[in-house]
């Protein structure tokens, strides 16, 4: 025999778990998306990698796969600097 209100309190309990948690991940992309002008060094100009056109997919991922690469050797060095 199931405790009074069993399933039910479980069904209510996850939904409220749910929702807290759609709640607490709209708060923290909010407060991401807020906070992400002031961070130190947002400001400062930064050389990117001048931008390659794709004229189909094929190309445009061939160019994210390849500058993807350029990044992590970058990213692979013990001295970044800007």
């Amino acid at each position: 025999m199931m405790a009074r209100g069993g399933m039910a309190a479980g069904k209510i309990d996850s939904q409220r778990k749910t929702k807290m948690n759609k709640t607490l991940r709209i708060i923290a992309i909010s407060a991401a998306i807020a906070l992400g002008g002031t961070l130190p060094g947002a400001a400062e100009e930064v050389d990117h990698y001048a931008p390659l056109p794709s004229d189909t997919l094929a190309e445009a991922l061939e160019n994210f796969v390849t500058y993807n690469r350029k990044i992590e050797e970058v990213l692979a060095q013990d001295d970044l600097s800007v």
